[in-house]
């Protein structure tokens, strides 16, 4: 975690991390996709749980953050659908990690996207698990990324069923 605080310049001097400009959704978003392309695997870990913040405030739990995304609802909508996707992008990408704790990070990152927005992101992983590629993305999925959004489709299965099973 130490590692998370500071980095190590190329001359072995002490190099804080470049601070974020803003608190706005996008600049997390750019923090986040900066730590998980660290060599150093507590920063991507920080990386993802940024990624779980951020999923957490298109729902509306965190004020802040949510009060950073476009009102205009047309706007809002189109918007929050893009920055919707980047999230589940990269969060599919940190299950790649040969880390657990980066890989089962965004395994849960990914079923708390799926609480927010269940209809959008439902569809889009299962979708990935059986076609190994993601909607609206280049990107191909490897055997083991595929195995891991099957788990964290599990998960969102579970966490949703446990919901309905109690309602009368």
């Amino acid at each position: 975690l130490i590692a998370s605080r500071k980095t190590l310049s190329k001359e072995g001097e002490e190099e804080q991390p470049p601070p974020a400009s803003g608190n706005s959704f996008v600049d997390k978003l750019l923090q986040a996709e900066r730590d998980l392309n660290s060599v150093e695997p507590p920063l991507r870990a920080r990386g993802v749980v940024t990624l779980r913040h951020l999923a957490c405030g298109l729902g509306g739990t965190h004020g802040s953050i949510r009060m950073s995304i476009p009102t205009d609802s047309h706007t809002a909508n189109d918007d929050d659908d893009e920055l919707l996707q980047n999230l589940i992008v990269l969060s599919i990408a940190a299950l790649a990690d040969s880390e657990s704790y980066v890989y089962l990070a965004a395994v849960q990152t990914i079923a708390v996207i799926a609480d927010q927005r269940p209809s959008r992101t439902l569809p889009l992983v299962v979708r990935a698990v059986a076609t190994g590629t993601i909607e609206g993305s280049e990107a191909s999925l490897s055997n083991e990324q595929q195995i891991k959004l099957a788990e964290s489709l599990i998960s969102i299965i579970r966490r949703r069923a446990a919901v309905y099973e109690y309602l009368p």
